[in-house]
């Protein structure tokens, strides 16, 4: 794939951005390890989803 077809490529305006563990503790502040506690009990609650490769998503639910 070139770049030009990779950045052609539309996302749906509704699917929110992915993020992962690292990059919210890197931006929050917050320890890694406190992050990855807080992002399980999101999980459990079924407010966020993590996709096979890691990244996590916010689902309709935490909207």
């Amino acid at each position: 794939m070139s770049y030009d077809e990779f950045m052609s490529r539309a996302r749906p305006d509704n699917e929110p951005a992915p993020i992962n563990l690292q990059s919210i503790a890197d931006y929050s502040g917050i320890p890694r390890e406190t992050v990855r506690r807080k992002v399980r009990d999101l999980e459990a609650q079924g407010w966020i989803i993590r996709r096979d490769n890691g990244y996590l998503i916010a689902t309709a639910k935490a909207a």
